[in-house]
This record gives C-alpha cells, sequence and structure tokens, in this order.
C-alpha cells in the first residue's frame, strides 16, 4: 500500500484553505462591509495575545472525535468503521471606534460558517471527504477591546477503514 495523509489532517488543510481563500476575496461581506486587514489563517495554536493583528483565525482539532465500527461486530473481518472528527476554529478580533469586538466576533462567525458549510457542500472543496457538518457549543471571551471565539466543529469523514484502520 502507498503512502496517503491522514484525512483529518486533509480536512483542516482544506478547511484553513477555503477560510484563507474566500474570507480574503476582495469587495464587501455579507454585512456590506470589509475586514480592515486580511483574514489570516493559521494551524498552530496561539493564545489572543500571542496574535498581533486581527482578524486572525486557527483551525485546529478538538476533544472528542471517535472512530467508530459501523454495520458489523468488532471481530468480523469485514468490519467498517467511520470517523466522527471533532475540530475547532478560534476566532481573534479587534474592535475599534465604531464596531465593538463582539461585532467584529460575530461578522466572523457566521462568515466562518457559511465558508464551512459551502466547502463540505455539493461541488465544495472539501465534497467527498466530509459529510454531516454541525456547529457545537461556542465560547467568547473579551479583554479590553479584543474578543475571542471558538466554533467547535464535528462532521462524518467519508473514506473506507478496513478492520486494520488501513485504507483498503
Amino acid at each position: 500500500m502507498g503512502t496517503w495523509e491522514a484525512p483529518r489532517e486533509v480536512l483542516m488543510q482544506g478547511i484553513a484553505a477555503a477560510l484563507e481563500d474566500e474570507l480574503n476575496v476582495p469587495g464587501p461581506r455579507f454585512w456590506g462591509g470589509v475586514y480592515p486587514r486580511p483574514v489570516a489563517v493559521s494551524r498552530l495554536f496561539r493564545h489572543p495575545y500571542q496574535v498581533p493583528d486581527t482578524p486572525h483565525l486557527i483551525v485546529v482539532q478538538d476533544d472528542g472525535s471517535q472512530i467508530a465500527p459501523i454495520g458489523h461486530d468488532f471481530d468480523d473481518p469485514a468490519t467498517i468503521y467511520e470517523d466522527r472528527f471533532r475540530f475547532i476554529v478560534y476566532a481573534y478580533v479587534d474592535g475599534d471606534d465604531i464596531d465593538t469586538p463582539s461585532k467584529w466576533l460575530e461578522r466572523v462567525n457566521l462568515d466562518c460558517k457559511r465558508v464551512l458549510k459551502r466547502a463540505v457542500a455539493v461541488g465544495g472543496a472539501l465534497e467527498g471527504l466530509a459529510a454531516n457538518l454541525r456547529f457545537l457549543d461556542e465560547a467568547v471571551d473579551f479583554h479590553d477591546t479584543r474578543a475571542a471565539g471558538s466554533i467547535p466543529c464535528l462532521v462524518q469523514l467519508r473514506y473506507p477503514l478496513g478492520p486494520d484502520l488501513e485504507l483498503p
């Protein structure tokens, strides 16, 4: 069998690329305005005050993922597994003299969700790899003029895993 990248990693790379590409398209966003600077997207976790410029997004795996058998018993050599993968998008934004950090956070939050839904939809960049995207309980935190929010997600990855957790 040849080498292949872990499907979860492929998904996170695709999510990061989709967010960076779509959120930095020139022109107005859904609220009619534009971001104050290009949206940075990273795969390396940083705390809000380690990030010099916002908006800044971070895409990493989250707790609670599960690979579980479907359709057969564990001892059956025909057992197929499904991967219910949790990832999280952290969003850091700054407020300004006109718009509060809360307003910027909600704009980025909804913009991210729209991009993620399009990415896994028919014709999207991740079509065929991921399905059943769900947004889970969010968290927010505010410090002075900076806001930090999290967008936890659950997705079902679509790839065949045989009894040895290898691609057939």
